[in-house]
């Protein structure tokens, strides 16, 4: 079988694929400008501190949870389900579930995109300390963006679910 090239994507083309993939069913969650606005406060340079950190707030909750994919659960229900097609440099957190047979992978994966291209994402995630590759089908749900400041927070909260795929 021979291998595709992976083509990186201008704007413009990201722009085109995340409405294709809308419009097939991979995350009808778009949202207006004035709702990430709102999310992100993306109307002040500011850096994000304890108020506007969504994950403060329930980390004290967290403690006596000790299922990594009720951690994820609980932590996605603070936070705005996006789209399936990230921007790169942007911080994430997703449900994935692989399809190759016999390769381990991150079922909770915690991410900072660094290439996007039409079938998927490279990302590094912070549960394997490298990069991974993503494909938009696998990817259950949506993408849940978070800010740096909830990063931090993030990474100390053991949500990543490390599993087998089983051979076919």
């Amino acid at each position: 079988m021979a291998r595709r090239k992976a083509t990186r994507l201008s704007p413009k083309a990201l722009l085109r694929l995340r409405s294709k993939l809308v419009q097939e069913g991979y995350g009808n969650f778009l949202f207006s400008e004035d709702t990430l606005t709102k999310a992100y406060n993306l109307e002040t340079n500011r850096p994000e501190d304890t108020i506007e950190n969504r994950i403060r707030p329930v980390s004290d909750s967290l403690l006596s949870i000790k299922n990594p994919d009720e951690l994820a659960e609980r932590v996605k229900s603070v936070l705005i389900e996006g789209p399936v097609v990230p921007i790169p440099g942007s911080y994430y957190m997703f449900r994935y579930m692989a399809k190759t047979p016999e390769i381990k992978f991150d079922l909770n994966p915690l991410v900072q995109v660094t290439e996007v291209f039409s079938y998927g994402f490279i990302a590094y995630n912070f549960h394997w300390g490298r990069n991974r590759k993503y494909t938009y089908p696998e990817v259950q749900g949506g993408l849940y963006q978070v800010t740096a400041d909830e990063l931090r927070d993030l990474e100390l909260i053991p949500f990543q679910n490390f599993q087998m795929k089983p051979p076919k």
